[in-house]
């Protein structure tokens, strides 16, 4: 191998003396602009040569951009070591069923449960990417036991997840590994502060905490706010509000790092990203997991990848020049189309390996079937009225008996889709705030009498006769004024919004799941996600998201472990035809077709009923 490539005049490639980290590429100059678009390449003045992280993908992306590569005799064995211990494994257990060698000690997991447990302990950096509702959060932390009895050391770990999951974890370390101390970080500021400096081998914070208690790392040209002491000049920004400053995580050497519900990082530039990569330092294992890793297209994964292995995916930009097909809209937008067709088969042996996903007619085919139903509803003449005055001119007349006459207007187009999606549930009035230094009145717009939703939902009340169900909507508006209907028509019932704290929100499932009360009325934001509501065996949409992972984890609160003691799960869609929310139910059509084209579900069904798994 040495003589030919000693001998080779093309592309030459191998593991650099100067740095065992790195790939030295020595390629002709005409190759000058091709290598510069490989991720993590650069131009190394000092050993006058090109140079690229020592990786899986830049190796795959080197041979990808050089057919007739030579590769030197280091980096071979580097990659065919590689090859065997995680590329290989990777790709055999992605879609078991049920574990080559089963464990011990984990006899009381679901058998896929116990391979996912196995593969995120072997690959140490991993993405578990299994529907919702089996049982991912107990996969992980068997995982995480796993290592330990290998002989790695997954502590301290540091786990962050949505506020409304942050309970649950510390229930299910209790569950399924009791007796090491976990650490769930809530309460003020100080009170965080305190916990986090007190030893414990897992610690639990929610995202939008992750801020507030870490450095923030550094994204492209955005500049960091910084304290005197790190060489700001804004007084203002005290060490508190410093995002250079070393604190609270940052002073932990956590060695395992959990992003439960990975897709919150999807938007690399926001803070949330930026403090979890921060947060992470150099923690050798990386267990990322959501059940909705798109929401869009294959760019919602690049920041999850970077955060998985930043030597791998350093740019943002390289990854969608490599990787994706772009067009751009007459504005100079760019519209992410898809892969680029000759790049699918490239994606796929840089991701396979490094993601299992499970779906739940799969792995829990016990679980009810859901009946879906459209309930089409018509808007009262207010509300038509005002609908068609925005749509056409961007400014409706509102008529309310206190304030009289107003005017609600759309001043641009996101505007104007809120206003349409708000007039599309139910009329309101138009409420002025104090005038701006700049003269302008802020408006807001608050829905009230008539709600063509709310009064469709209270006339099908006889439908939800002996059922149990869950109100879904966008608004916390229109689920309070439903539930303001339900109170006075002497309905009992709970309430998920945000403006409901932890401990009052958590009585009103406690009463929904023991069968207390029949009715729960959610905000998607806030009922999307960490809570369990399989006491239901209906659901209503008043309302749908733009976003298919805000959808998707709705749903998925219903039909989920604990609700196959249903018959079916009925799931009722209220539509207002020919406004804007068919629109909607047509970009979600669509999104789930990207997401497919990523994940291949489709394919994962077909070949586990013909048991080709």
């Amino acid at each position: 191998m040495s003589t030919a490539v000693e001998t080779y005049t093309g592309t030459v490639v191998d593991i650099a003396d100067f740095d065992p980290a790195k790939i030295r590429i020595t390629a002709a100059y005409r190759f000058k602009e091709l290598i510069k678009t490989l991720p993590g390449a650069s131009w190394n003045p000092k050993n006058d040569t090109w140079q690229a992280p020592l990786s899986w993908a830049t190796c795959l992306g080197l041979r990808d951009m050089f057919p007739d590569l030579a590769i030197g005799p280091k980096l071979t064995a580097w990659a065919t070591n590689y090859a065997r211990t995680h590329v290989q494994f990777g790709m055999v257990n992605r879609e078991l069923l049920e574990p080559a060698e089963p464990v011990a000690g984990d006899e009381d997991l679901f058998p896929y449960q116990q391979v996912d447990a196995q593969f995120l302990a072997h690959q140490e950096r991993a993405f578990l990417f299994s529907d919702m509702g089996p049982g991912k959060t107990a996969s992980a932390i068997r995982g995480m036991r796993l290592m330990a009895r290998q002989g790695k050391t997954p502590w301290p770990a540091l786990v962050a997840c949505p506020n409304t999951t942050k309970i649950g974890w510390g229930r299910e370390f209790e569950r399924w590994w009791p007796g090491i101390k976990v650490t769930v970080v809530k309460g003020t500021a100080e009170r965080r502060r305190r916990l986090l400096t007190e030893p414990a081998h897992v610690y639990v914070i929610n995202y939008e905490s992750l801020r507030s208690h870490s450095r923030i790392a550094p994204y492209g040209s955005q500049a960091l706010r910084r304290c005197a002491d790190c060489g700001g000049e804004d007084p203002t920004v005290t060490l508190a509000r410093c995002q250079v400053h070393a604190k609270e995580l940052n002073d932990i050497d956590f060695q395992l790092v959990i992003a439960d519900e990975v897709h919150r990082i999807k938007e690399g530039s926001s803070l949330t990203a930026r403090a979890l990569k921060a947060a992470t330092g150099d923690a050798p294992y990386r267990f990322g997991m959501t059940g909705t890793p798109i929401a869009h297209n294959v760019m919602d994964l690049w920041s999850p990848l970077n955060w998985l292995e930043p030597k791998e995916f350093p740019s943002r930009t390289r990854f969608q020049d490599q990787l994706v097909d772009v067009m751009y809209n007459a504005f100079g937008g760019v519209i992410i189309s898809g892969l680029k067709p000759d790049k699918t088969d490239l994606w796929q042996r840089m991701f396979d390996f490094r993601m299992r996903r499970m779906t739940k007619d799969i792995v829990l085919p016990f679980l009810p079937p859901v009946i879906s139903e459209r309930r089409d509803v018509e808007l009262t003449p207010k509300q038509a009225k005002a609908y068609k005055e925005i749509s056409a001119d961007m400014i409706a007349t509102i008529s309310d008996e206190k304030m009289g006459i107003s005017y609600l207007t759309a001043a641009g187009g996101l505007t104007q889709t809120l206003r349409l999606l708000q007039l599309a549930s139910s009329y309101g009035a138009v409420h002025l705030g104090d005038p701006r230094p700049d003269g302008t009145v802020p408006e807001r717009f608050v829905l009230d009498d008539p709600s063509s939703k709310i009064d469709a939902f209270m006339e099908d009340m006889e439908d939800f006769e002996g059922r149990t169900t869950v109100v879904f909507a966008v608004s916390r508006q229109l689920i309070e004024l439903l539930s303001r209907k339900m109170t006075d028509a002497k309905i009992p019932h709970g309430l998920i919004t945000g403006a409901i704290d932890e401990d009052e929100r958590q009585q009103h499932i406690d009463d929904f799941q023991s069968g207390k009360t029949k009715f729960i009325l959610c905000t998607i934001a806030a009922g999307g996600t960490g809570i369990t509501l399989t006491a239901a065996d209906t659901r209503v949409f008043l309302q749908r998201s733009w976003s298919i992972i805000e959808m998707d984890q709705a749903k998925d609160r219903v039909h989920r472990i604990g609700s196959e003691k249903h018959e079916n799960i009925l799931h009722i869609d209220y539509v207002a035809p020919g406004t804007i929310e068919e629109a909607v139910i047509a970009v979600l059509d669509g999104k789930y077709e990207s997401m497919e084209a990523i994940l291949r579900d489709r394919d994962l069904f077909l070949r586990a009923t013909k048991g080709l798994l």
